[in-house]
């Protein structure tokens, strides 16, 4: 008998169906979110050539429980204002996340808005803050959405100048600490900077107290005995997180401010002052970095600078650390010239950004690691041209060897480089461009690396918005990772071949060359020459003949007019002629040089080029005699400089540059001479200094002429 099935009875549908709208309606609401449209942009570069790489077609590697990718929706032209959609996100809800394009830059939703700073929460990947001038968003999704998170923060007082800027205590990551920098007082008002805190993530926010600074010994004008500070640091302790807090004061330039380091265990309600690093000038002007490495590997880094003089990067600075919170302060070995730092990953150490010994004045950098009290040199950064650089150097949280180098162009720019933006995977040693798919201004960088570790996002903030360029094992497209072979390989050969040039000096140079002179051996060792490149070395070579002695005779001067070449008008705060008695040639060796364009400072720099001449002045000639002083201390050139002094830079006669009077005698000292395969070097007892000469050096013009040749020179001491 075949068994015939029984319909259900009416009543328990009617039963069923009521149970399932119970249980609806108990279930959470999920937040409301609508995420916009990303615009997707290829990128181009005309140094790697690269195309954009297409999404893999392939599915991506298993995520965590935690982490599952969801595509981002179709490519959509972004709105000019971010998603006002509310979100009630509280500090343990776990945001939906989402992976971008590989290897292609995607703007978020800012577009037309200026993003000035940006803060990445440490555990939840998704979580990004960007100050906008005086709104504050927050966006939960990687950036495609965004919610204004302004609910209790104080309005600043300065809100037309600076950014709200965010602080996460890694010890407790709910909690946050929002900054508005302020103005110097001694600009008609007094704007203060404002500090607050957030103890759900950024929903509500609850003003804090700043202590106030008493006004700066010698500042000019008069005021409140008093003052709030203008800019913070705040820095929370990695195990602890107990706030450090760096205050800073500026009146006026000419005498520097005040400032004071102080420790709050109760979340800013009270503050206890610290002790600072020693400082070296008479005016104080100190920077904080904050702590580094986890619990009692946690360091505090601070600097100190040795004069205040505006932002001329002019100034000897010092890095200290402090391995008890700021009891006790030491000095860390390194060249007088920091400009920038990016923390290396779950380490108290970090990488530092230091001037050029030979070259500062033009803006060449070196980086070096600092892991101890000691300073390890990497090499060199690559150069945007940009006298006192402006930098930022930002590490892979999940992958030290890969750093982001940019330098950030100044407001007063004529344009940005689209070249902005430099990649390292080795460490720091040799570099390439990541290149941008359009000229974008860089406010902030940030390096945000998923939970699951399998990929990683760089975020810049820029005057057009957010944007956001996400890898997986290497930030470089397939394309480009065939460029940074050969370069890689380049180096190497480069570098193995003068590594053995400098070897061989150890035995019997080439036949038909020398060993550098004892005097010249520091520089010939030592000495690479790498403008725009970590790879493009120029060695010095063999020397062509063995050092000779020599007389020298130099003579100082002041400001010089004009420009010393077609790339930059570039101009000369200082400067020598230098005359030597073998070939009585006399060099004009510019020592302080400058780039101005109407007042502005332009993309490219000006190098540390030279000039020979050579001495016709014979005794009972003309010596000057006619020309007058114009002021008490000028004094006129005389014998040979003197003619080459007239002829050449005084008054309507100067060549491009007008040279003034000069500022001291002419000075006589013992000297050698060497010249080298791809060099001049010069030698004066007096001071010790060595002076590497190039006769011929090849540079990129930024007016559009290709490669241009100019002989460059390099002061050693």
């Amino acid at each position: 008998m075949v068994a015939m099935r029984r319909r259900p009875h009416l009543a328990n549908l009617i039963w069923i169906a009521l149970l399932a709208a119970s249980l609806s309606s108990c279930a959470p609401a999920r937040p409301n979110l609508t995420p916009v449209a990303p615009l997707v942009v290829s990128v181009s570069s005309p140094t790697l050539a690269p195309t954009a790489e297409p999404v893999p077609s392939a599915a991506p590697p298993p995520h965590s429980p935690a982490e599952v990718p969801t595509p981002p929706p179709p490519p959509a032209t972004p709105t000019d204002t971010p998603t006002s959609t509310p979100l009630p996100l509280s500090p343990t809800m776990t945001p939906t996340p989402t992976v971008p394009a590989f290897h292609t830059w995607i703007r978020s939703t800012f577009a037309g808005q200026a993003v000035h700073t940006l803060t990445l929460h440490p555990t939840q990947d998704q979580v990004i803050y960007a100050g906008l001038g005086s709104d504050l968003q927050r966006s939960t999704d990687g950036g495609h959405s965004w919610q204004s998170t302004t609910q209790g923060l104080p309005t600043p007082p300065c809100a037309e100048e600076g950014a709200w800027q965010v602080t996460v205590n890694p010890a407790r990551p709910e909690e946050l600490y929002a900054y508005f920098p302020g103005r110097s007082p001694w600009l008609f008002q007094d704007c203060p900077a404002v500090l607050a805190r957030s103890d759900d993530g950024g929903s509500h926010w609850m003003p804090l107290s700043l202590p106030k600074l008493p006004w700066p010994w010698g500042a000019t004008g008069g005021g409140p005995s008093e003052l709030a500070p203008q800019i913070l640091s705040i820095h929370p302790h990695s195990q602890t997180g107990d706030l450090y807090l760096w205050e800073y004061l500026q009146t006026d330039p000419r005498s520097g401010g005040a400032e004071a380091l102080l420790k709050s265990v109760d979340k800013g309600q009270s503050w206890e002052k610290l002790p600072m690093p020693p400082d070296y000038g008479t005016l104080p002007n100190h920077r904080f970095f904050g702590f580094y490495g986890e619990g009692d590997e946690a360091v505090l880094y601070g600097m100190t600078q040795d004069v205040y003089y505006m932002d001329s990067g002019m100034n000897p600075i010092y890095l200290y650390r402090s391995v008890d919170g700021a009891a006790h302060w030491e000095q860390i070995s390194l060249p007088e010239s920091l400009r920038a730092y990016a923390p290396l990953p779950d380490t108290a150490g970090l990488y530092a950004v230091v001037a050029s010994y030979t070259d500062w004045q033009n803006g060449a950098l070196e980086l070096y690691r600092v892991t101890d009290l000691e300073g390890e040199r990497i090499g060199r950064l690559p150069r945007l041209g940009h006298v006192f650089p402006d930098v930022i150097l930002r590490v892979d949280p999940g992958n030290e060897a890969v750093l982001f180098w940019a330098d950030r162009p100044r407001e007063s720019l004529s344009e940005s480089p689209i070249e902005a933006i430099h990649v390292s995977e080795d460490g720091g040693r040799t570099w390439l461009p990541l290149a941008l798919p359009r000229p974008l201004t860089i406010n902030d960088l940030a390096v945000k690396r998923s939970l699951a570790g399998n990929y990683a996002t760089l975020y810049l903030a820029s005057d057009e918005g957010l944007w956001a360029y996400t890898y997986r094992q290497s930030p470089l497209s397939s394309s480009a990772q065939a460029t940074a072979t050969a370069v890689v390989a380049r180096a190497t050969a480069t570098e193995a071949a003068a590594q053995a040039t400098v070897a061989a000096h150890a035995g019997s140079p080439p036949p038909g060359r020398f060993a550098p002179d004892p005097v010249f051996e520091p520089a010939w060792r030592d000495y690479s020459l790498d403008m725009y490149s970590s790879v493009a070395h120029a060695f010095p070579g063999w020397a062509l003949e063995p050092a000779q002695e020599i007389e020298l005779a130099i003579q100082s001067f002041g400001y010089a007019g004009g420009s010393l070449s077609e790339i930059a008008k570039c101009g000369v705060r200082s400067s020598l002629l230098v005359w030597r008695s073998d070939t009585r040639q006399i060099y004009f060796l510019p020592l302080e040089i400058y780039s101005e364009e109407d007042w502005k400072f332009v993309t490219r720099p000006c190098l540390p080029l030279y000039r020979v001449y050579l001495d016709t002045w014979e005794p009972g000639q003309p010596n000057n005699e006619d020309i007058t002083p114009r002021y008490s201390g000028d004094i006129v050139p005389r014998f040979g400089i003197g003619k080459v002094w007239r002829e050449h830079f005084y008054g309507d006669r100067g060549e491009g540059l007008s040279l003034s009077f000069a500022t001291g005698p002419e000075e006589h000292t013992r000297g050698k001479v060497q010249p080298f395969e791809q060099a001049t070097m010069l030698y004066r007892e007096d001071t010790g200094e060595v002076y590497v000469l190039f006769p011929e050096f090849a540079h990129r013009s930024a007016t559009g002429q290709g490669i241009v040749t100019d002989p460059l020179w390099f002061r050693v001491q």
